[in-house]
């Protein structure tokens, strides 16, 4: 299943590429995951703990940083885990593209989602899935605009910011967001064959 999402960053191309590089500082921004180890080459294992609908899933695997050009301003990231309760695996391929965006940056992120084992008859509902994953997007652009203006104050956190990272996704509030979105694509005719 391919996944499109972009999202903008008030950073020139060049640095948000170095950020969105640095895996230790992108995990703690994307909520439910924590780096574990380092592994060198660019590779780095943790763990993710995400909600689909009413079921939670926390997957332990690596990622690994294949590919970065910075001239053309991509970067390419392969990832894989198992779900620790044996339901299944998940592998993703995903690739950034960073483009100018008058004084910072759009980033266009499009993840290629492989789902085996018991876990892949969620695939089915790839509406539910989309819709996760646009609520991480969400959530780990509002956690990575927050670590920039603390970055650029000074300060390690922002006060009155939740922390970043370790935090699970609520199930119920997602399992609405997916219901609202297939509504909305049903009654403005994009969801009819």
């Amino acid at each position: 299943m391919i996944i499109e999402n972009s999202f903008e960053v008030p950073i020139g191309r060049a640095r948000a590429l170095d950020l969105l590089t640095d895996v230790p500082t992108v995990a703690r921004c994307i909520p439910g995951v924590t780096l574990n180890e380092t592994l060198g080459d660019g590779a780095h294992k943790g763990t993710a703990a995400v909600r689909l609908g009413p079921v939670a899933l926390s997957f332990a695997g690596s990622a690994r940083i294949v590919e970065t050009d910075r001239d053309a301003g991509t970067a390419r990231v392969e990832a894989e885990g198992a779900d620790q309760k044996g339901r299944g695996q998940a592998r993703a391929n995903v690739t950034f593209s960073l483009v100018p965006a008058g004084e910072g940056t759009r980033v266009d992120v499009v993840t290629d989602l492989t789902l085996s084992g018991q876990i892949a008859q969620y695939g089915r509902a790839s509406g539910l899935i989309k819709e996760v994953a646009n609520q991480i997007i969400a959530d780990f652009v509002r956690n990575l605009e927050a670590k920039l203006a603390a970055g650029e104050a000074g300060e390690e956190g922002a006060p009155g910011r939740p922390p970043a990272g370790g935090d699970r996704i609520s199930g119920l509030a997602l399992l609405f967001r997916a219901l609202r979105a297939m509504l909305v694509r049903l009654f403005s005719g994009n969801g009819r064959p």
